[in-house]
């Protein structure tokens, strides 16, 4: 599984018809599956998760929140 613009719609029950974008910068499949789990257990809420295992392209688009690992490369 390549993690690079993977694009996830994570759903539960409607909140307003939106969704909450999510930028997950991330270079290991079992952390984005444990990301994935966690926000599974906020109830009302779409999250829309993009990942990537590069921060450089992550800093192209606006997200409501980026979450990434320190060490991870740059470029």
């Amino acid at each position: 599984m390549t993690l690079s613009s993977i694009e996830y719609i994570v759903r539960w029950e409607k909140m307003d018809n939106e969704s909450i974008s999510i930028m997950v910068v991330e270079d290991n499949p079992a952390d984005v599956l444990l990301i994935q789990e966690m926000l599974k257990e906020i109830n009302n809420t779409y999250f829309k998760i993009v990942t990537t295992d590069r921060l450089n392209k992550a800093l192209n688009q606006i997200y409501i929140m980026i979450s990434m690992q320190y060490s991870l490369i740059w470029v």
